[in-house]
């Protein structure tokens, strides 16, 4: 009974982790493909090499997410081998690194506290992404007679790692949002 148990777990995470990085394929593809047409039109090549840059990191991101799908359908594998453990500040930085400059421009920033729980055991390509939707989300709907402020934090309620966002865009005012 207990390997059913593991395969239902196992088909609902494949389930949210597709719909996910469906949306963040399409994301990552299509900024490939953007940088790719802008760098070939002829630009300086001192923007060339911010545009190489950018591209090289929006690679890495996809060759990660690729590597957590094959890791998570692979049904050879038990639940605890297809987990990872996952620095949460070393998470959030690399998916950071590619919105710093977005968040510079609109005089955002966002702070992170991670001490209280700074790591979790959890699928290492649905964390990324998590990170990922939240910035580019609260960078949508930013407001724009105000300077973004983003807020993640993690904690430790029993036997789970809860994450809470919070952000002062448009939507709710101050809403946040835990993920347990």
């Amino acid at each position: 009974m207990g390997r059913i148990k593991e395969l239902e777990f196992l088909n609902r995470a494949l389930d949210d982790f597709v719909n996910v990085v469906s949306h963040d394929f399409k994301t990552l593809v299509s900024s490939i493909s953007l940088l790719t047409e802008l760098a070939l039109k002829k630009i300086p090549l001192k923007r060339l090499r911010d545009f190489c840059i950018k591209l090289k990191a929006t690679v890495i991101k996809l060759k990660a997410q690729l590597k957590g799908l094959t890791k998570l359908v692979d049904i050879k594998k038990s639940r605890s081998e297809k987990v990872d453990i996952v620095n949460l500040k070393h998470a959030l930085d690399i998916i950071l690194s590619e919105y710093n400059h977005s968040l510079e421009e609109i005089g955002g920033k966002l702070i992170a506290d991670f001490s209280h729980a700074p790591e979790i055991r959890y699928f290492a390509a649905h964390i990324n992404s998590l990170f990922s939707n939240l910035i580019t989300k609260a960078l949508k709907y930013s407001r724009p007679d105000t300077p973004l402020i983003i807020e993640v934090f993690s904690k430790r309620k029993k036997d789970y790692i809860v994450l809470t966002v919070k952000d002062n865009g448009i939507g709710r005012a101050n809403a946040s949002q835990s993920i347990v």
